[in-house]
């Protein structure tokens, strides 16, 4: 039985607006972004008409495309509040919601139209996800029919948006999804389209780029830039939409009778080869409705209309139930208040009631309008009363809140804070009262007030298209609640930013912190500090203090209290990038004060963008369950940007918290997030500014759920000098064009943009709401099956000798699906499709004896695999499919992965290669406490007994273990390098002599760390292999990303700033090895990370030059115990030895070169000395 979890989740799904009436699909939202500058009423009734005109058409295209089933019959326009045009002003729609965005065009997708998914295959776009369709102003300004009439790409883009359906055509340059493949015919090789059509399409082969006849390369094949363009006159093309839109009688999806599941496309990837007609006959719209029969040839009429973005209208509904009393109450009272005066998250023209319920419910202010300073007093003073005591009788207060907001007009927010069960009345989910509330399009934010707020709350605002937010007893959590609102009010939601936030349920004192202004923002800079305690004595004295100071010197005391909970300290306009730093403590002028911790709440900062031509930068989180591995695994989401355009390169995490934050029960789990389109960022394109991973609860966080909690998800982002976005748009779209006129990209990669605008140093965190987990319903966990593999990428190498090479890459999974090392990888190939478990099950396997590069043994989870193989028997000249599962240690098998094929368009296999003469088989370096770890070094049959090195006795330092092995050996390498739980740091490289060339060496061993470096040199009639792997298990251990780099340049291989910047162990060892051909080589000049100490040794012996430089990260210095290691090559031998005393004999062998350095404290009272030995054989 596989460990439940009953989750609800905050994302209402397909309850934004769309509604589908069994024929036509009514209220449409298509937002107009207030960021595009203001348009004047003619330029904005000329964008409308095009709007309008491309959904009509694509109506009609729609209605053709599924038989007469589907329309769309109501769409609502919504433009900014402020722009000059006279229409009516809407109830409760907002920009955010929007199914279609109009938007200024970005660096990356230029003024293509495209659909922003995160979904899987079959799941329904939905807005609160960010997921949305995407017209460029500049698109829709034009009339553009560069892919066809705009009707089909609107049928396109939607398709993909509410079916969950993917194009079917490739990528220029794309390893994943090619322009071209190919089949056998008789008298060689066929290039196909990557495309579908019912009946084969008639066209040419050209070269995208320059508009020439496509060539063949080495291989006989078409280069990467060589795509099809279809005659646009082929009447008997009818399909797919998804394809070749631009071809006039292309009218429809291509369904199973037509469906080439043999093109390498994203809809054959992610929907695992089923038609893209299969996928949306089996929709949530489709699924119960059979085909009609009925003139398609033009949909019913659409209607539309135009409404401004009006002012919000709220109803704060607040529990004074008698579990509400004491610091819950007076928590909650001091945050709406703060809410309340707050004008950018209740802005000016709003309105608002205030309602509080216990075992009935009470009017504490009518619904009024938010004018001045005046009106939010009035509201505040009907808060300041309140007070707790009797039940919990929500269900009544829900209904008479929505008859309040909708005596003015329909829609608006119900606010709800609470903290227990329901005890009498109507409940929450009572028909009635959802009906209520969805009739009038009232939505309600839900605010969990504690662990016994009702477990009922996630319908309802599921139900109503809102949202949870978990508040911890101390009031943790408002902030994200209330700035929630933001969203829902008129105008641009981009204008305020949350640099840094932090939880101090126990701060030291006096407490400071550093944290960056960047040139985006400036204006309002707001440090909130938030406590669940009274801060004012009986004398009225403050017992907390405060200063924010910037790095241009200038300081600004003290903390205003806005009331004896939260106080503030602001600035009304900072200059742009300065450095600043929040002091907190008490009144140390008060000996009665005097403390070195208080209990805070926690701490916000934010600001406002700089002026109003400026876009901040920003982040938005969002979280989904994966479907396909049980509930105890999410999926979360971030999107950086600076309005419409991805920041890239940027450090991205997520975590999921307790509100409580010193609850031991639930420390936070974080989790980086990467834009890399491997196994958690699978869906978008690397480097599009979407970030993405898994959060597993059972074994990422480690928790055990006994009862219902709630957790909220928190992303942060941190900006760096390599974090940038494009200043130079990009003349490329993603839709498949009708002429190489038009240029095009982008499937699985985003290539280098042409032009950077760096961020420079920023902050942004967001919330993505709340999660609520019950307990397993199996309390004993059971181990998952591993991840699939979804970024398998084939390509065919024709060696010299003729001799073709398969190379497979793809990112490893983990044991329990992303996590611990599985056992190994099973590989299938067959000519024929792999499109299930049968067909997975009867086609060959490879074997080790098909390997030439890497192991089917599997590495750590995330590493980044290379198999090379050839197998045997397989003809050329024809198509050969390959998938892969991955086997865990309890024998469970992962889905079958992504299913590329590859062309073998000559060639023979590879031989079998021949048993190696000599190797020199395992180097190791390992540093490490415990003498245990030598037993790592162990030879394999056939070979000399391992040379160790151990340990001092008595000696708690660190200490080293070498060891090497000399085989006479037919066998590969044997087993792959571990590591050991005690294990900090470790070195390896191996080296085998064969007498064959070295295209027939059989694969290194499989390095279960970030870099594998795998050599090969040619020596006379012989050939030396050596592979080297670097391991910190420090890294590994906390998951930092990559802190051992393969450098861009040829001449390194190892970049030490990077290696450090997380800091090493005390004692570590860190080598840098360049090898040139002449020492009047630009060499490049090694250097130590601050806190190191370096040794350069640089020279030539026998006409073979190297450099090399080693450094200790010395935080202590050796005292008792002495390390020595060597590093064996076929062309030297290099000896490094760290003693406490000075070495005359440093050079153990004739032929050596070296040198010593000495490095010793400020006293010179002890000193480690270093010699390097470089020898010849």
């Amino acid at each position: 039985m596989r460990r439940l979890f009953v989750l609800w989740f905050l994302f209402h799904e397909g309850l934004a607006k769309i509604k589908f009436n069994g024929e036509g699909y009514e209220n449409l939202l298509i937002g107009i972004s207030p960021e595009l500058l203001h348009q004047d009423s003619n330029a904005i009734t000329k964008l409308i008409e095009n709007v309008e005109d491309m959904i009509t058409e694509g109506s009609n295209a729609l209605y053709k495309a599924t038989g007469g089933l589907a329309y769309i019959n109501s769409v609502t326009f919504l433009i900014p509040y402020d722009w000059d045009f006279e229409t009516d002003f809407g109830t409760s729609e907002v920009y955010e919601d929007s199914d279609i965005k109009v938007v200024s065009s970005d660096c990356l997708m230029s003024s293509t139209p495209h659909t922003f998914r995160l979904g899987m295959c079959g799941e329904m776009g939905d807005p609160l996800r960010g997921e949305h369709i995407s017209l460029p102003y500049d698109f829709v300004s034009q009339k553009n029919e560069d892919y066809g009439p705009p009707g089909k790409t609107f049928l396109n883009l939607w398709a993909q948006y509410r079916y969950g359906v993917y194009e079917e055509h490739g990528y220029p340059n794309d390893e994943r999804y090619p322009l071209v493949y190919y089949e056998k015919e008789q008298k060689g090789t066929k290039p196909l389209p990557n495309a579908c059509s019912n009946v084969p399409l008639q066209g040419e082969f050209r070269n995208w780029v320059n508009d020439t006849t496509c060539t063949n390369n080495e291989n006989g094949l078409y280069d990467e830039n060589c795509m099809f363009f279809a005659n646009k006159s082929q009447p008997d093309v009818t399909s797919s939409i998804m394809s070749l839109a631009y071809i006039d009688s292309n009218e429809f999806f291509c369904n199973d009778t037509t469906h080439n599941s043999a093109a390498p496309n994203r809809q054959n990837n992610y929907c695992n080869g089923r038609s893209v007609w299969s996928v949306i006959s089996e929709s949530i719209d489709f699924k119960h409705i059979k085909p009609k029969q009925r003139d398609t040839t033009t949909a019913p009429k659409t209607t539309f209309k135009v409404l401004k973005q009006s002012y919000q209208q709220f109803i704060l509904l607040m529990d004074v139930s008698g579990s509400m009393g004491g610091d819950k109450i007076e928590n909650m009272k001091s945050e709406t208040k703060f809410w309340i005066d707050d004008d950018y998250q209740l802005k000016d023209g709003s309105y608002l009631g205030i309602l509080s319920f216990s075992s009935g419910f009470t009017v504490e202010h009518k619904l009024t309008q938010i004018k001045n300073t005046d009106s939010r007093d009035d509201q505040k003073k009907a808060i300041n009363g309140l007070t707790a005591g009797g039940g919990t009788e929500i269900g009544n207060a829900l209904i008479f809140s929505a008859q309040l907001l909708a005596a003015r007009r329909k829609g608006g927010i119900i606010l709800l804070i609470t903290d227990g069960e329901e005890s009498g009345g109507y409940s929450m989910t009572d028909p009635q009262v959802l009906n209520t509330l969805k009739t009038q399009e009232i939505k309600v934010f839900a605010m969990a007030l504690g662990d016994s707020a009702s477990d009922k709350l996630e319908q309802l605002a599921s139900e109503t298209g809102g949202t949870v937010f978990f508040i911890a007893t101390d009031g943790n959590g408002f902030t994200d609640a209330f700035g929630e609102t933001t969203t829902m009010q008129p105008g641009s939601t981009l204008g305020r930013a949350t640099i840094r936030q932090e939880n101090a349920p126990m701060m030291r004192l006096p407490n400071v912190k550093n944290f960056h202004v960047d040139k985006t923002l400036g204006k309002n800079l707001r440090l909130e500090i938030k406590i669940p305690w009274h801060n004012r004595d009986i004398h009225g004295r403050d017992f907390i203090k405060g200063q924010l100071a910037s790095s241009d010197g200038k300081t600004y005391p003290d903390i205003v209290w806005a009331n004896a909970r939260i106080g503030h300290i602001s600035v009304p306009s900072v200059p742009e990038n300065l450095n600043w730093t929040w002091t907190i403590d008490t009144d140390r002028t008060q000996p009665e004060f005097g403390t070195d911790f208080v209990t805070v709440g926690f701490i916000t900062v934010t600001s406002e963008r700089a002026n109003n031509d400026t876009v901040p930068l920003k982040i938005e989180c969002f979280l989904e369950k994966h479907q396909e591995e049980g509930d105890s695994i999410f999926k979360a989401f971030a999107k950086v940007s600076q309005g419409a355009e991805p920041v890239l390169y940027a450090h991205v995490k997520a975590r999921l918290e307790s509100p409580q934050a010193d609850n031991p029960d639930f420390p936070p789990c974080t989790r980086p997030l990467l834009d890399d389109n491997k196994l958690s960022d699978n869906v978008t394109p690397i480097n599009d500014g979407t970030y993405a991973d898994f959060f597993d609860v059972v074994t990422d966080c480690q928790w055990t759920i006994t009862e219902n909690t709630r957790f909220n998800l928190i992303c942060e982002v941190v900006g760096d000098e390599d974090s940038y976005m494009c200043d130079q748009v990009h003349t490329r779209n993603r839709l498949m064009p009708s002429s190489s006129e038009t240029s095009y990209c982008c499937g699985s990669t985003i290539p280098e943009p042409k032009g950077k605008s760096m961020t420079g140093p920023f902050e942004r965190r967001d919330s993505g709401g709340s999660i609520k987990l019950s307990p397993p319903t199996n309390p004993s966990p059971q181990p998952k099956a591993p991840a699939r593999i979804t970024d398998l990428i084939l390509h065919v190498e024709i060696t010299p000798e003729k001799h073709y090479l398969i190379h497979m890459k793809f990112t490893a999974p983990g044991n329990n699906f992303l996590t611990g090392k599985a056992r190994e990888f099973l590989v299938k190939y067959s000519t024929s499709m792999i499109k299930n478990d049968a067909d997975f099950d009867a086609a060959a396997s490879l074997t080790s004896l098909d390997i030439v590069m890497g192991s089917l043994e599997a590495p750590l989870p995330l590493t980044q695999v290379t198999l090379i193989a050839a197998p045997q028997n397989v003809e050329t000249y024809q198509t050969l499919y390959i998938a892969i599962k991955t086997i865990n240690n309890e024998d469970l098998f992962s889905p079958i992965s992504n299913l590329p094929s590859i062309f073998l368009p000559s060639g023979q296999p590879v031989p079998v290669p021949p048993p190696a003469t000599t190797s020199f088989f395992r180097f190791g370096l390992i540093l490490s406490t415990n003498e245990q770890d030598l037993a790592e070094c162990e030879c394999p049959p056939d070979c000399d007994a391992a040379q160790i090195m151990s340990c001092p006795e008595q000696s708690d330092l660190t200490c080293s273990n070498s060891c090497y092995c000399a085989c006479q050996s037919e066998k590969k390498f044997g087993p792959p390098f571990t590591l050991s739980d005690t294990n900090q740091f470790a070195m390896l490289t191996m080296e085998r002599t064969w007498e064959s060339d070295k295209s027939s060496h059989p694969p290194c061993p499989t390095c279960p760390c970030e870099y594998d470096l795998q050599k090969t040199v040619d020596n006379g009639n012989s050939s030396v292999q050596s592979c080297t792997c670097f391991c910190d298990r420090k890294s590994i251990e906390n998951e930092v990303e990559a802190d051992v780099y393969h450098s861009n340049s040829e001449d390194t291989f190892l970049d030490a700033e990077a290696f450090f910047e997380e800091g090493a162990i005390p004692g570590s060892i860190f080598v840098e090895l360049y090898e040139y051909e002449d020492i009047e080589e630009n060499v490049p000049q090694p250097s130590c990370p601050s806190g190191g100490y370096s040794f350069v040794y640089k020279g030539c012996m026998s006409g073979f030059c190297l450099a090399l430089n080693t450094c200790i990260v010395n935080t202590f210095f050796y005292r008792d115990s002495n390390v020595h290691f060597s590093m064996k090559t076929s062309l030297y031998i290099i000896y490094v030895n760290i003693t406490n005393t000075f070495d005359d004999v440093m050079c153990p062998e004739e032929f050596c070169e070296g040198d010593l350095a000495e490095y010793c404290n400020d006293d010179h009272t002890i000193c480690t000395f270093q010699s390097v030995c470089v020898c010849t054989y």
